[in-house]
């Protein structure tokens, strides 16, 4: 019996995981709150989350006590967002007292309200912290064989979005979202699909078997995982994604250190340097010609680098920000806070429903308290880059994928929002964990059976 509920308790965070992760790339490959398929998502995810916690050691809960701390005053600075205030105490806020004159026109006088401008759009905000909430839940229990699975499992799921794009290249009608954009995959933005297929190459970095004894099931691997990379590269292109490719180019440079064993022999080692070089090559003359030769409307978007409204919307947020510090707009609140602050010369037929740069937004919706944390999580991050190399094997190369996710989704979001769609959010917190793996605390979970 106490063997049956051990075995239950090392498996079942690893099927819910799993679960979780199909569920998010089916259902949460969009960031818009009114896809139907999105509050199903969350349901799960909160009771996974809650399954989990039934699972959940004490030792996971001290090791990763940093990432549960952030998390949590992510949580709390929401709910905040959410409290009423006092009118006297809200009436001084910016721009409240546009919403004021609306309330006394109303004739509902002079009533408390929320510190967030959009009530219902924090609310949402909170809400969508359920889906990255459930998996540092579920990923903090894996074992060695669990995170594994889990990472195959992500490589899948990567590789079924690129060949989706083809399939929708092709004429298929593969779209999951009415509002999708062209050739994204099981995304609804082109860009979240370009920054998620650059995800995939530091994945099959990681799965690639360094150092393992020569068979036909390990050359088998490597040919499959190396094929992948190779189809991925045109995949990327066809998006029409530049942060994709910048991101592409990143993830390629990050290779070596994922694919450095310690107990390689030199000539093994030469060998294997030989097959990546000769693979990065093979990829930038695919990238390349497609780029030169294709003339589809991907790559005229991609030469059309000043054709791009992102610049000017920087500048007006930059330039509204100062008026509603300390505390922001209120998380989630920018589509309908921008409305306000939004200069005559922007205005055009569509809303902008995101700053397009997750950092500046960060500190339009959320002020020095958001910017706070975020200078937190950038210190946990710097951390564990600088903990990961102390360790060898796979507990090194997890740590070292966990940052070089985090870091590229973090670069992603200068110029996009890609941690508001629910499957890079989910990969971001799974990269968290493996991440914060690197430090000297949680080393004796990755060395675990």
């Amino acid at each position: 019996m106490a063997k049956a509920l051990l075995i239950w308790q090392r498996s079942a965070p690893t099927a819910a995981l799993a679960l979780l992760l199909c569920l998010a790339f089916v259902f949460g490959g969009s960031s818009w709150p009114s896809e139907p398929g999105l509050g199903a998502l969350r349901a799960v995810a909160l009771v996974l989350a809650g399954l989990g916690t039934l699972t959940l050691g004490r030792e996971a809960v001290i090791l990763f006590r940093p990432l549960w701390a952030l998390f949590g005053a992510c949580m709390l600075l929401t709910l905040l967002h959410l409290l009423r205030l006092p009118f006297d105490l809200w009436s001084r806020l910016p721009d409240r007292d546009v919403i004021a004159a609306a309330d006394a026109i109303a004739g509902l006088g002079q009533i408390s309200r929320p510190l967030s401008l959009s009530p219902n759009a924090t609310l949402n905000a909170l809400l969508s912290l359920s889906v990255p909430g459930a998996v540092l839940v579920l990923a903090t229990q894996l074992d060695r064989r669990g995170r594994g699975h889990i990472l195959a499992l992500v490589m899948i799921l990567l590789c079924l979005s690129a060949a989706c794009t083809l399939l929708q290249a092709a004429g298929a009608p593969l779209a999951l979202y009415d509002d999708a954009d062209r050739y994204a995959g099981l995304f609804a933005n082109r860009n979240h699909q370009g920054v998620a297929l650059a995800l995939l190459f530091p994945v099959a970095a990681t799965l690639y078997p360094v150092g393992a004894h020569p068979s036909p099931r390990t050359w088998g691997l490597r040919l499959l995982l190396i094929a992948a990379m190779l189809f991925t590269v045109p995949v990327i292109v066809l998006t029409g994604s530049r942060s994709g490719l910048a991101l592409s180019l990143l993830a390629l440079l990050v290779l070596p250190l994922l694919l450095r064993n310690e107990a390689d022999a030199g000539p093994d080692r030469r060998r294997l340097h030989a097959v990546w070089i000769a693979m990065i090559a093979v990829a930038g003359l695919i990238a390349g010609g497609m780029a030169y030769t294709s003339r589809d409307a991907a790559s005229a978007r991609l030469a059309l680098l000043g054709d791009d409204l992102r610049w000017p919307l920087w500048e007006s947020v930059a330039t509204a920000v100062p008026r509603h510090l300390p505390w922001g707009t209120g998380i989630g609140s920018f589509r309908d806070s921008y409305q306000i602050d939004e200069p005559d010369a922007m205005l055009r037929p569509s809303l902008s429903n995101h700053a397009h740069n997750d950092w500046l937004e960060l500190l339009y919706t959320a002020g020095i308290p958001g910017a706070l944390l975020a200078v937190v999580g950038l210190a946990l991050l710097l951390i564990a880059g600088r903990n990961m190399f102390r360790l060898r094997g796979d507990p090194r190369r997890y740590a070292i994928l966990g940052v070089t996710i985090a870091t590229m989704l973090a670069m992603a979001s200068f110029t996009d929002y890609p941690l508001r769609t629910p499957v890079l959010a989910a990969l971001f917190a799974l990269a968290a964990v493996w991440a914060w793996s690197g430090n000297g605390l949680a080393r004796p979970l990755l060395h675990d059976a």
